[in-house]
This record gives C-alpha cells, sequence and structure tokens, in this order.
C-alpha cells in the first residue's frame, strides 16, 4: 500500500498484559584500592566495602543476576556522576533481510507471540502472515501468501494482527479495509469486520491499522483513516465507536491516524494517536481522553513522543511504547511523566542494539520483548537471563560513592555508599619537549615541595630548581615527585628529547625568473622542506621544483625540522618577472588625405589579465602613444620597445618594428565619423580580392568583425557599440589599413 499519510504504513500489533520479569540481585561489591576502610550504611541487597584514601580507584560490582536491571548510577556525593547501561542480550528471532522467501520478511508490522513462543508476523510488502515457531530458521504461512488481492485468501498490506486463546489469527486487512479471522489450519479468511468498502459508516472502515482483543472476544480496532477505535462484538455486523470518532484533530475527544490499541481487563483502552505524537487513555464509556504519554510536541526528549505506532500494557499499567520514527521503545510507568529507553534510541541502524523505525511491540509469558524492527526486515527479542555480570566504575576524585541499581520501571532496587579520600597531587611540568645538547631548559610545577629527577643524567639532568641541562643526544624522562601529609605519593612525568645542533644552510636558484618558466633550488644540506610564501607567484615541490606563476614578490623557504626542537630555516626572496611581450611588426599604410596612419595594436592582444604596458619609442616626434595604439604621421620604418608591469614588477621589453607607407594599394572611406549611430565604411580597389574587417576597442578588444566581404561595397558597422574611441582594420589580401572610429553619445 502507498502511503496515504505521513509514515501511516507503521502500525501496532495487538497488545495484552503481560508482566515484565522481577528484579533479583545478587551482587557482591569490592574496593579496589589501598589505605584506610571507611564504610556507611548500605540499603537493599547491595554492599559496598572500601579500603583506600590515595587517589583513583576502582568500585567494582560482581555478581549481577542481570534479570531486569537496567542500569547501575554511579552517585558521588549524592549527584549522579556516571551511568552504566546494563544492556539486554538482544537476538534476531525472525527474518534479517529483504526478500518474499520463507526466511525474508519486507517491512514487518504487526506482530504477536503466543503460549508456545510461536511469533506471529505481518509481513506487510508480501501480503502475508508468517507464524516462525522458536528457534526456527523461516516461517511458515498461515495467512495470506497468494499475492496482492481481496479474495479471501489474499491480503493486502496486512498491518496488526491478534491471536486468540483458541489459535485464531485476525488480521487486520489495510487496503482491503477489513478484519479478516484465520482458523488455524484455514486456507482462507472470514471478514469479522468492515469489507463492505471504504468508508465511515458503522459497518465500514477506512484502513484498519491496530488491533487488540478482550477477555468476551470483542475487537478493538484502530480505524486510522476515520481517527477512531471502533469495537466489533463476536458476530457483529456493526462496529460502536469507543473512541475519537470526531474528526482529526488533536482535542481530547479526537484522534489523529491512530495505530495502535490496547484494552485492559476493566475495558478501558489505551490508543497509539500516532500523528498527535501521544498515547491517550479512555476510561471505558468516556467520550473524551486522557494523555498520559508524549503530548508535549514533537521531539526526542524522554517526555516527547515521535510517531508512536504500537502499546503494550503490562498488569501494572504500565506502557511499552514503539516510539517509530525516534527508533526506540519507551516505557512509561503508570502516572509517569517521561519514558526510559528500554530498546534502540541511538539512532536507526542495523547492528543488534539499534532500530530502524520499529513498529509493533510485545512481549511474551516469560517477560520477553519482542520488536518488528520495519526498516531492517526482522523481529528483535531482547532477553534478560540469568547470566552473571560484573560492572566496574573508576573514581577519580574524593568523595562519597554510591552504587543504586536501578530497575526497568526506575525504582532503586539496593544501594551502598563508601569514602574515596583524596590522591596527592602532582601538579603538571611545564618545559620543553625537545632542544639541542649544550642547551639549558628550566623546568617549572606549580605544585610546590616536590622533587625533581632525571631518568637518565648523563643525556640531560635537573637540578633541584628544575633546570635540565643537555649532554647528549637522546631521550631521557624528567620527573617531579610529591608526598603529601597523608603519605600518599605521586609523581608525574615529561620526556624530553636532545638533540644534535644541524648545520646551516643557504638556498641556490634563480632570483628572478620569469613567469611560466620552470626553475630549480637547492640546499647543500638534504631532508628539508620546501615552501613559498604566497603560491600564487610561485610553487615549489618538495624536490625544490618550482614554477613561476604570476609576477610579483615570494619568499622561498627551506626548512630543516630535523628531531624536534632543533631545526633550522633558510630563506630566499624571489621577485617574479612579467613574461615577455608576445609581439609582431606591422605595416601601417598614411591617410593621404590626413596624414596619420593607421593604429598599431599589436601588443595588446598579448596583455595578461590585471597588466599594463610600458612603451619606449624610437622617435617621439614620428609616432604618438595613446593608450597603448601607435599613430605614425610620416612614412618609415620605426623601432618601438614593449615591456609588461605586473604587481609593480617590470618586465623586460620586446622591440616591434613598424612600417609605414605612403601609398596605399586601396581606398578606405567612412561615412558618419563621428556618428552617435553607425559608420559606413566603403573600401575602393582595383582588386577583386574580399576584404575581412574587425573593429576594435582601445584596449585591443575585438568588438566586432566580417570576413569575405565584397571589394567596393558598403559596410555598414557600429550600430552596437557604445560610445568611445575604436579601430577598424581592414585587410585585402596582404595589404591593410587602419582608421580611428569615434562613436558620439547621442
Amino acid at each position: 500500500m502507498k502511503s496515504q499519510a505521513i509514515q501511516e504504513k507503521y502500525q501496532a500489533a495487538d497488545l495484552r498484559p503481560v508482566k515484565w520479569l522481577a528484579l533479583v540481585i545478587l551482587l557482591a561489591i569490592s574496593w579496589q584500592t589501598k589505605a584506610a576502610a571507611d564504610s556507611t550504611a548500605s540499603k537493599g541487597l547491595v554492599q559496598l566495602q572500601s579500603s583506600g584514601n590515595c587517589g583513583a580507584s576502582m568500585l567494582t560490582l560482581n555478581g549481577i543476576n542481570q534479570e531486569i536491571t537496567r542500569q547501575i548510577n554511579w552517585k558521588k556525593d549524592d549527584q549522579i556522576a556516571a551511568v552504566t547501561d546494563i544492556p539486554a542480550p538482544i537476538i534476531t528471532v525472525a527474518g534479517g533481510s529483504e526478500g518474499s522467501e520463507a526466511r525474508n520478511f519486507r517491512f514487518p508490522l504487526g506482530l504477536f507471540v503466543d503460549q508456545a513462543g510461536a511469533v506471529y508476523v505481518a509481513d506487510q510488502y508480501n501480503h502475508r502472515v508468517q507464524k516462525w515457531l522458536p528457534g526456527a530458521k523461516e516461517g511458515i504461512t498461515v495467512a495470506g501468501g497468494h499475492n496482492q488481492g481481496s479474495f479471501s485468501n489474499q491480503l493486502d498490506y496486512p498491518y496488526g494482527i491478534v491471536v486468540d486463546k483458541a489459535g485464531n489469527i485476525y488480521v487486520a486487512d489495510a487496503n482491503n479495509h477489513r478484519v479478516q479471522k484465520w482458523a488455524p489450519g484455514a486456507a482462507e479468511g472470514v471478514t469479522v469486520a468492515g469489507g463492505n468498502g471504504r468508508g465511515a459508516a458503522a459497518n465500514q472502515l477506512s484502513f484498519p491499522y491496530g488491533l487488540a482483543i478482550d477477555g468476551e472476544g470483542n475487537l478493538y480496532i484502530a480505524d486510522n483513516y476515520n481517527h477512531r477505535i471502533q469495537k466489533w462484538a463476536p458476530g457483529a455486523v456493526n462496529g460502536t465507536t469507543v473512541a475519537g470518532g470526531n474528526g482529526a484533530g488533536d482535542q481530547l475527544n479526537q484522534l489523529k491516524y491512530p495505530n495502535g490499541v490496547a484494552v485492559d481487563a476493566a475495558g478501558n483502552i489505551y490508543v497509539a494517536d500516532a500523528m498527535n505524537d501521544r498515547v491517550q487513555y479512555w476510561k471505558k464509556g468516556a467520550v473524551q481522553g486522557q494523555i498520559i504519554a508524549g503530548g508535549k510536541g514533537r521531539g526526542n526528549r524522554e517526555d516527547q513522543l515521535y510517531f508512536p505506532s504500537a502499546i503494550w500494557l503490562d498488569e501494572n499499567n504500565g506502557l511499552y511504547i514503539s516510539d517509530n520514527t525516534n527508533h526506540r521503545i519507551q516505557y512509561w510507568a503508570s502516572g509517569a511523566t517521561a519514558g526510559i529507553t528500554v530498546a534502540g534510541g541511538k539512532g536507526q541502524g542495523t547492528d543488534m542494539s539499534s532500530l530502524r523505525y520499529p513498529y509493533a511491540i510485545c512481549l511474551d509469558t516469560k517477560g520477553r520483548l519482542y520488536i518488528t524492527d520495519q526498516y531492517n526486515h526482522r523481529v528483535q527479542r531482547y532477553v534478560h537471563n540469568d547470566r552473571i555480570a560484573s560492572f566496574s566504575y573508576q573514581a577519580e576524585a574524593a568523595g562519597i560513592y554510591t552504587a543504586e541499581l536501578v530497575n526497568v520501571d526506575g525504582s532503586v532496587k539496593g544501594s551502598s555508599s563508601a569514602r574515596v579520600d583524596a590522591a596527592a597531587n602532582a601538579g603538571n611540568i611545564i618545559g620543553t619537549e625537545a632542544f639541542c645538547v649544550s642547551g639549558k631548559v628550566m623546568f617549572s610545577n606549580e605544585t610546590a615541595g616536590g622533587k625533581w629527577v632525571s631518568e637518565n643524567p648523563a643525556i640531560a639532568s635537573v637540578n633541584e630548581l628544575g633546570l635540565v641541562n643537555a649532554y647528549a643526544a637522546g631521550s631521557t624522562m624528567i620527573r617531579y615527585q610529591v608526598k603529601d601529609e597523608n603519605g600518599c605519593e605521586a609523581v608525574v612525568s615529561f620526556r624530553v628529547a636532545v638533540n644534535e645542533q644541524p648545520r646551516p644552510v643557504t638556498i641556490t636558484g634563480s632570483r628572478q625568473p620569469q613567469e611560466f618558466t620552470e626553475l630549480a633550488f637547492s640546499a647543500e644540506v638534504n631532508g628539508g622542506q620546501w615552501s613559498s610564501s604566497d603560491t600564487t607567484v610561485i610553487s615549489i615541490g618538495n624536490n625544490g621544483n618550482a614554477r613561476a606563476l604570476n609576477a610579483g614578490a615570494a619568499r622561498i623557504v627551506y626548512e630543516i625540522k630535523g628531531q624536534p626542537g632543533c631545526g633550522l630555516t633558510a630563506t630566499a626572496d624571489i621577485s617574479v618577472m612579467p613574461a615577455m611581450p608576445s609581439v609582431k611588426d606591422t605595416v601601417i599604410v598614411l591617410d593621404p588625405g590626413t596624414g596619420n596612419g593607421g593604429a598599431v595594436q599589436g601588443p595588446v592582444f598579448s596583455l595578461a589579465k590585471g597588466g599594463k604596458w610600458q612603451y619606449y619609442i624610437s622617435s617621439g616626434d614620428s609616432l604618438k602613444k595613446v593608450i597603448g595604439v601607435i599613430l605614425p604621421r610620416t612614412a618609415g620604418i620605426y623601432t618601438y620597445w614593449v615591456s609588461q608591469i605586473k604587481n609593480g614588477v617590470e618586465g623586460p621589453k620586446a622591440p616591434v618594428k613598424i612600417t609605414v607607407k605612403s601609398n596605399p594599394p586601396f581606398t578606405l572611406l567612412v561615412g558618419g565619423n563621428p556618428s552617435v549611430s553607425s559608420f559606413l565604411l566603403k573600401v575602393q580597389t582595383s582588386s577583386v580580392l574580399p576584404v575581412s574587417l574587425r573593429i576594435v576597442d582601445i584596449y585591443g578588444r575585438v568588438v566586432e568583425a566580417r570576413n569575405g566581404v565584397q571589394a567596393n561595397s558598403n559596410i555598414q558597422v557600429g550600430q552596437q557599440l557604445t560610445s568611445g574611441t575604436y579601430f577598424a582594420e581592414v585587410i585585402q589580401g596582404n595589404e591593410r589599413q587602419v582608421v580611428q572610429l569615434i562613436k558620439a553619445r547621442a
């Protein structure tokens, strides 16, 4: 069945009162330490004996009979210092993997354990009910198992199940909106509730989930989508609403997608009100319920629940609650304001002590807890058996210590106390872990009155003030010993390494490389580590091979750590120069009308991001520099040099030869220059070769280009250009002309 509401597919099994195991604790407690004996009176069966007063002591409880002891509270001065959980042995009694074989489940839901210990499981996605005999390796299909369907021998997403004393199996056939009764050995079921289509009438159900049965054979059905609990007497054709039925809501007379139901001997009803994250108690004949668990908002605190899917009632009216989305089982004693985690509670998981969306719960006649671990496709059994165990606690500080044995319902079953005296305090040594031969280091300790001792004075000695003198390479232990007025001793140790002095080193290698070049650095002493202060300027590997990446300054560091505390460091300051510009010689033809040539843009096209140009021109009278654009005025051959400046560093100069011709091979006419809209260019020539054209801005960026233009035709350009200065370069064959264009503001 597809999910119809939030987490609707989690449903409880039949719940009936079964007593949890009684507590039997046989316990001998020994206090393992030294010093004078002192113990206080004990309560219950626990007796704690102590002898000792010098420092950390181990408290050990031997011979605990684990039947129901949930935890040991270790208290110091009446405050809980630690808690030792006593986990129940856990075994998988059915399933363990997803599948449709007899040994598998697919998201099991409902659960029931009969008097003989047989486990009945609603195998949801396999549309069947499986019976697992004690110790069996696979289950036997006792209801459904003939594919998903609505025939009498079929089920459609079975949820809750309950088995009466005669062995009849009652199944909440959720998607068929009915409850089926399967007699022992029957090949098909009989509808005993619902089965009249989905609806809210008295003879109808809408996704029945949880089931319970009382001593008179009355069925109690969690009618999930009708937000009510229906009671069906044996042979009845209609059900009677005994809880909820007032629409979905969180008022006391309402339920919201109830999943689980239980009934006590007096006919009082308990409801797992799933979407309200609470359990409600409806006294027999009441028109509204009382919240007895949860109901304090969705959460994982001890007083909260998150989608409770099933409940089981013990004879003391304590509740075991499947806290589905918190992946735990909570026990709420009668009248309690918070629950106690008795299974899971570690978040969802697949190990033996974890649960994943546990759905139904059941206790057998021996008080063992069974859980359908839905998303792990298994049934887990928590067993509190008679195994004898020991538990210990390390007492670290002085005080009165008490050991309490706590039952699963939170009651203390036994306790006893003992005194632990303070240990001597040796403080902490403050010193240097490593230094070199001939070094002197002053050690200290905040605790006064102690004695300094060196384990090996030939390597390093220490005087009464804590001054350590190093004589030879090696390792030794410096100790500080304290003895207090009670005769208790304490010692603290500090290991030091004395190292040989390494010899100085120098770095060799280029100090002014060009960017994008490979280079190598070396030092006369091996075993060091290379690094760069700025890896965006120059990077270096541990072998000394480096690469200059960007112009700028950085420091290469070579560090010889050697033995701890005795390393040396050498440095080299590196200035990475910008790369030489990539330029080419060019030819410019003078405009016979103005005497000015076209613009030379050459090196601008190779300018690196973030850099700028520095120009050195051969003749200031003949060439005019305009932001990196050269405008020749007379024919001739000129040379200028260009270099990059990046990050404040100027690189090598590159020469560029400019040949200026006075007789153009073709005439370039420009109409509308300056212009606020576009320019009209025309190439007048006797050649039939096609013409190519490109427009660049003053930074050399191409903003418009045309190729294969017919000679002597009009070329309209610049419609999309913003205001500013541009240059049009026209090429026909081997001839080239450049003209300046001015785009004015509209």
